[in-house]
């Protein structure tokens, strides 16, 4: 009687630390990423800094130097390196902007609107999990 009750409490304590997860596909513009979504249990984890696969803005490089090139604000004088770092969450929408240089407040609020402007990046994946991660990003303006 005792060992059934041991293995039903440890069956039921299990059960409620367990993680929920679901396979996910994200798709912006064309392009598609997928992980596995925690959906319930441990999603509060700290953002990892090195990951299997980084967070990467969709279509790559390329697409992301079209982009800024495309909607950047061509009033902006001088040519100064902004170097900002933002989290990435688990969904891909992007957070906590902030400036790592000396960059003038002015360049760097154009490289904030930027990220914002671009909409929701594809997120880093680590063992297959879609993760919070860290990015860190150098802009000349």
């Amino acid at each position: 009687m005792k060992i059934t009750l041991l293995l039903i409490s440890i069956f039921i304590g299990s059960q409620l630390l367990s993680q929920t997860t679901i396979d996910t596909t994200f798709s912006v513009r064309g392009n598609t990423c997928q992980c596995k979504l925690v959906t319930a249990g441990n999603a509060d984890i700290k953002p990892f800094d090195l990951n299997e696969k980084p967070a990467y803005y969709p279509g790559g490089e390329d697409a992301w130097e079209k982009f800024v090139k495309k909607n950047i604000d061509k009033k902006l004088k001088g040519k100064h390196e902004v170097e900002v770092h933002f989290e990435v969450n688990e969904m891909g929408v992007l957070s906590n902007f902030r400036l790592l240089n000396r960059a003038a407040n002015q360049k760097y609020e154009e490289v904030v609107r930027l990220l914002r402007l671009s909409g929701n990046w594809f997120p880093a994946i680590q063992n297959g999990y879609c993760v919070k991660s860290v990015k860190r990003l150098v802009l000349e303006l």
